[in-house]
């Protein structure tokens, strides 16, 4: 048996396309996390508490319980201001957008592009708004409402 969790998205797409059939790949497959159950676990890992993950992320209160609580489908920017304020990497970060159901940064798109230099240089929440801004680009915060 094969830990499909384990595998790269390459090699992943090299066992499919090399397959007779998907009913023996799929049979023990795990699905993925839902977005609550993770960004919990992603805040209990950072040792924020989620009163401080909502300050540093710029975002309202309500709307973050509901997210946490699974009753509101939170927007690619409020993923990432979350990623920022949780610190996460550039590949967190992308599995953050993924499970929450929204595009992955791609460096094509500009935009994009400052915000992944930006994950892979560590920089913070306000330091990734700055360079946003003095990008001319959206900033996170105007991307949330």
């Amino acid at each position: 048996m094969i830990a499909l969790q384990a595998l790269t998205t390459d090699e992943m797409l090299r066992l499919l396309r090399n397959a007779d059939e998907v009913e023996g790949i799929i049979k023990d497959w795990q699905p993925q996390p839902m977005l609550p159950a993770h960004l919990k676990e992603l805040v209990k890992l950072s040792g924020l508490t989620f009163r401080e993950l909502i300050f540093q992320a710029n975002l309202d209160r309500t709307y973050a319980y509901q997210i946490l609580k699974g009753t509101r489908k939170p927007g690619r920017d409020m993923l990432l201001a979350v990623a920022f304020a949780l610190r996460l990497n550039l590949k967190a970060t992308q599995r953050l957008l993924c499970i929450g159901g929204r595009s992955a940064l791609y460096p094509r798109v500009r935009r994009d592009a400052i915000l992944i230099f930006c994950l892979e240089h560590g920089l913070n929440y306000d330091e990734a708004e700055e360079k946003l801004e003095a990008a001319g680009e959206v900033p996170l915060f105007k991307g949330l409402g």
